[in-house]
């Protein structure tokens, strides 16, 4: 019988050594070859099939940017399984990874979240909230326009179905009213009865390139992907195209020229098609920290660009360096490409440091997620290589005589141990980052393309970035990047295990608060952080 290995980390025995015992079968881009075979042959074969208006091709593509996490979710899940096997072990996982909780079982996993949600359709506002929200939405004097007495012009006004602070940021450059618009408003309630009939071919297409995928990367495919993929892809096709037929049938609703956000939520990219085929103008904005600022991957052209006329981000570096680095159009369904550009606006201004330049004292460590069996596009590393990681660096910061404060990310999929900041004489902050970075002489920072990395480099506090080398910048974000904070390679090492030069990052925290430059932040995220 198979030893248990330990993969929830709340559950992880720690020491100032990590993981008491540390085991991990795969290399940080163990996934890359599974996601480019797959992601190549499913545009190329998607792109056919939508020229030849195959039945449920619409409804595919729409799914196509959920279909690809899925599919990386699937091979990152087996492959996880079979490593530990290999090992003499069976992985015990987080509570809340489903997918692998099953697969380790050896049953067939759950649907992914996006087909329970599209049975339950767009969150709605609740009903005793009303008073709140219709107060604020009159009261808020931003750029754009949360309620009017009447509908806005659909066909001649901007209609915005996301606020964020771009979206603002844009609606102030501009000399047009933009109103905002909540999803739900064009989904009624979700569509009953919705009967998929045979599987459409489209399935039986996406089912041989994700087999090809799998023995491409020398993993033989599940005995029961069949199933699972038929199961959900098929009825969740036909659930899409209901709602989309369903918004096409009172065209009068149809903005002519829509904003949105993130091309990750699957109401608004509904929303985008159906503008688009109904002759509108979609208008996409950036999220996080955008990617302009580092080297190319394909996955912005099947998220964002495959479903907008236009994407504006940050600013005109970020805009550039996604023209150069990330917008492809070999990875695009379309044969145009939406054009990239950015919001104009003023320069960051050059806010210099009030703390002073001295030995650090307290350092706060801005943890990564711990993502369970939720997977990223790019190359991720595994909870527990980030889990024994972070262990060992709290351990020497104690050791160090730093005061300890440990900023844990919102819980995906695990987390680390409740106690874990006490274990190491520290203390867990869980208040906003903006209102609690200033409490730190130094920041270690570890994912470059967060929210929570942009804001702490805006806020001037002393910063360390941790490079694991899972994603590379361009050459002039790095050289910016160099001018502001301390950089400290950590790379995967022997038995897939982070390594760091302890001595480097203590030199590095040292460093940090003689960087003083607005160059990195000027360039790529402006005054929208």
């Amino acid at each position: 019988m198979l030893l248990k290995y330990q993969l929830d980390m709340e559950q992880a025995s720690l020491s100032d050594e990590g993981l008491s015992e540390y085991l991990w079968p795969y290399p940080l881009d163990h996934m890359l070859p599974f996601r480019n075979n797959f992601t190549e042959n499913l545009v190329t074969e998607t792109r056919d099939m939508c020229g030849n208006n195959v039945e449920g091709s619409t409804g595919l593509l729409i799914l196509l940017h959920h279909l690809f996490l899925d599919a990386l979710r699937l091979f990152y899940c087996v492959r996880v399984v079979e490593g530990f096997s290999s090992l003499g072990r069976r992985v015990a996982p987080p509570p809340r990874a489903y997918a692998l909780s099953a697969i380790a079982d050896g049953k067939i996993p759950p649907p992914p979240d996006i087909y329970r949600i599209l049975l339950s359709g767009p969150p709605r506002p609740k009903r005793w909230r009303a008073p709140f929200r219709l107060s604020r939405d009159y009261i808020v004097t931003e750029e754009i326009t949360r309620r009017r007495i009447r509908d806005p012009d659909y066909k001649s006004e901007i209609v915005a179905a996301t606020i964020s602070p771009l979206t603002e940021e844009h609606a102030k450059s501009i000399n047009e009213r933009v109103t905002f618009r909540r999803p739900h408003v064009w989904f009624n309630e979700p569509p009953k009865g919705v009967d998929s009939g045979d599987t459409p071919r489209c399935v039986d297409t996406v089912l041989d390139i994700l087999k090809t995928a799998f023995l491409h990367s020398g993993t033989a495919p599940p005995c029961w992907l069949d199933d699972y993929v038929s199961g959900w892809l098929g009825p969740g096709i036909a659930q899409v195209e209901a709602y989309l037929h369903n918004i096409e049938s009172a065209p009068e609703y149809i903005p002519r020229h829509l904003w949105v956000g993130t091309g990750g939520d699957i109401w608004t990219r509904i929303l985008r098609y159906a503008t688009r085929r109904n002759h509108g103008h979609v208008t996409a904005h950036d999220h996080g920290c955008g990617a302009g600022q580092f080297q190319g991957e394909f996955h912005m052209n099947i998220l964002e660009f495959e479903s907008c006329d236009r994407f504006i981000s940050f600013t005109e570096a970020q805009a550039d360096g996604l023209r150069q680095h990330h917008l492809n159009p070999h990875f695009l369904i379309r044969d145009d490409a939406p054009v990239i550009a950015n919001v104009m606006h003023q320069k960051h201004p050059n806010r210099h440091r009030t703390r002073a330049v001295g030995d650090p004292k307290t350092i706060m460590v801005v943890s990564n997620f711990y993502l369970g069996d939720h997977i990223v596009p790019s190359a991720c590393i595994s909870d527990v290589a980030y889990c024994d990681f972070e262990a060992r660096l709290l351990a020497h910061l104690r050791d160090w005589g730093h005061k300890i404060i440990y900023k844990p990310r919102p819980l995906i999929g695990t987390r680390a141990p409740a106690d874990f900041a006490a274990r190491f004489d520290g203390r867990e902050e869980n208040r906003p980052s903006e209102t609690v970075l200033h409490n730190a002489d130094v920041l270690i920072l570890p994912s470059p393309t967060s929210t929570s990395f942009a804001t702490a480099l805006a806020s001037k506090v002393p910063s360390v970035f941790i490079d694991f080398g899972m994603i590379t910048h361009s050459n002039n974000a790095r050289a910016a990047l160099e001018k502001c904070c301390a950089i400290v390679p950590a790379p995967h090492g022997p038995n897939n295990r982070i390594v760091i030069n302890w001595d480097l990052l203590q030199q590095a925290i040292t460093k940090a608060p003689s960087l003083d430059d607005d160059t990195y932040v000027s360039l790529f995220h402006g005054r929208v952080v």
